[in-house]
This record gives structure tokens, C-alpha cells and sequence, in this order.
């Protein structure tokens, strides 16, 4: 897909990967809607950055894992274009939580974890499902995690919810075909905010520990998996239904 005058909506789009595909994407001459549930500062300067690459591009305020929200975003896009490219579900949560803990995530940590990773997965591309249609050349590219195939990561919950983007993106591939593609990236160890809040005073440390035992020797940050989320949406037009790992080989 030639990204330029294409429409996009990336939910947690004003930081970490969301923020770096933005600005990839707006580079190439794509307009975008940043969703954020939080960081209200960062995703409007994220879509000024935007601006000044010569795109629309707006910050919109939604908890995706409240239906109504995922609505409300994708009427923003009709609204403004009336139409819809290209979906970047990003937006995720999670609670740090040794594995071998299991009395360390509640009940309302699992429903919190599952609501936003899966259940507002599933609603962001569902409220979207007839705008992506309509498009006749769309894609949806699911960020998931490493966690997602391997049992590491902050939580348990956090590696079963990323197990479960990883079977949604095999399942909508099949139902949304084939005006709609959908994919998913599963980023190993990424540097930045969200690892800083996960390690703590460890982080340095930890960030040395991945690339001394990554092949490729490098820690990967927002840019990196940008350009995976950038090279499956401007890449083979039969690509559908898979789950790329990005971690430099540290699965292997």
C-alpha cells in the first residue's frame, strides 16, 4: 500500500511505537488520528510534529476499552475524511508482577490487563470493520509482544493478553478478507518510558542484559518497530495473518 493521502487512526499514538509510526507515517504524506488515554500533553505535540510534515492530524482523547470511545474515534475519521486506511491498534496496559507471584494480580488486574490489550483490540477493529471495508485496501497492524510467544514479560496477564492479540490477528484475518489485512508485530525488550516505569533503577542494567544476549547486539527502540509497522503496511499486499517477531533474535 502507498501510504500518501491514505487516513490512519493509532491508538496510544502519542508515545513509544505509537508516537514513532505516527511520525513515519505522517512522513510519507498520511494523515492521522492519535488516540490516548492519558498522556494528553504528549499526543498533542506528537500530532503538531505531524502538522508540520504537511498531514492532518488530531489527538483524541479515548479508553478503548469502553466501546462507546472506539466509536467515537472512528466517527472523528468519518467525520473528517470518510474514510479509513489503515488501523494501528497500540494502546496497552499492564502490571509488572513476577510470574512466579500468582497471588500478585487481582481480579480487577486481570479485567483491567484483558479489557484494554484484548477486549479493546477486538472493539477498536470492530467499530472500524465497515469504514476498513469500504476502503478496499486496508490494514489493521496489531502491536503485540514477544510475551505473546514466550512466557516473559511484567505479568502473566500481560503475556496471556498478547497471546490472545496473536490469535484475534489469525481470526480477523480470515473474517475481515480481503478488503482488510491483518498482521501483528511482536516487539522484544523496546528502550523508552514504558520499560524505564517496568525496571525501575534496573533498567540500565537490563537494557545492557538484552543486547549482551541478542544476536543482533542492539536493543530495539520505538523507531525500530515503526519501521516493522511501516514494512507491513507498505509491503506485500498478500501479507495477511502473520505474526512478525522484531527482537533483534532474542528469541533464538
Amino acid at each position: 500500500m502507498k501510504v500518501s493521502e491514505k487516513i490512519a487512526i493509532i491508538t496510544g499514538g502519542g508515545t513509544g511505537v505509537g508516537r514513532a509510526t505516527a511520525l513515519q507515517l505522517a512522513a510519507k504524506g498520511c494523515s492521522v488520528l492519535l488516540n490516548y488515554s492519558r498522556s494528553s500533553r504528549e499526543a498533542e505535540e506528537t500530532a503538531e510534529e505531524c502538522k508540520k510534515l504537511g498531514v492532518w492530524a488530531e489527538a483524541f482523547q479515548a479508553d478503548i476499552s469502553n466501546e462507546e470511545d472506539c466509536l467515537a474515534l472512528v466517527k472523528r475519521v468519518e467525520e473528517k475524511y470518510g474514510k479509513l486506511d489503515i488501523l494501528v491498534n497500540n494502546a496497552g496496559t499492564t502490571k509488572v508482577v513476577p510470574h512466579s507471584n500468582l497471588g500478585g494480580l487481582s481480579h480487577g488486574d486481570w479485567d483491567h490487563i484483558l479489557g484494554v490489550n484484548v477486549i479493546g483490540t477486538f472493539q477498536m477493529t470492530r467499530a472500524a470493520e465497515k469504514i476498513l471495508r469500504a476502503s478496499g485496501n486496508a490494514e489493521v497492524v496489531m502491536i503485540s509482544s514477544i510475551s505473546g510467544l514466550r512466557p516473559i514479560g511484567s505479568s502473566i496477564a500481560y503475556c496471556a493478553s498478547k497471546a490472545a492479540v496473536n490469535s484475534l490477528t489469525q481470526t480477523l484475518s480470515k473474517v475481515l478478507a480481503p478488503q482488510v489485512r491483518v498482521n501483528a508485530i511482536c516487539p522484544g525488550f523496546i528502550t523508552g518510558r514504558w520499560q524505564k516505569m517496568m525496571q525501575g533503577d534496573g533498567y540500565e542494567q537490563t537494557i545492557q542484559a538484552v543486547i549482551d544476549s541478542t544476536p543482533l547486539q542492539k536493543a530495539a527502540d520505538p523507531a525500530d518497530i515503526a519501521d516493522a509497522v511501516l514494512g507491513i503496511i507498505e509491503g506485500s499486499d498478500m501479507l495477511t495473518g502473520q505474526i512478525l517477531l522484531v527482537d533483534g533474535g532474542q528469541n533464538i
